[in-house]
């Protein structure tokens, strides 16, 4: 199994404004925040600021202090 790379904080900071600036949900792939969904993905950041983190089930929402 593959070690997951750590996303710096500041990748979420910047999904977060994004998906705010742009209404739609974004996601974070490989350290960089994409629109469209790619194969894997770190986590999925909602306009109201929640993120899902590893798979895009929303099995683990949790409300991200904005």
């Amino acid at each position: 199994m593959r070690p997951q790379l750590a996303t710096s904080p500041d990748v979420y900071d910047r999904a977060r404004r994004f998906a705010r600036e742009q209404g739609m949900p974004v996601y974070i792939s490989e350290g960089e925040v994409v629109v469209e969904r790619p194969a894997k993905t770190t986590a999925m950041v909602w306009p109201n600021g929640s993120v899902t983190w590893g798979n895009a089930s929303g099995s683990d929402r949790r409300r991200a202090a904005a």
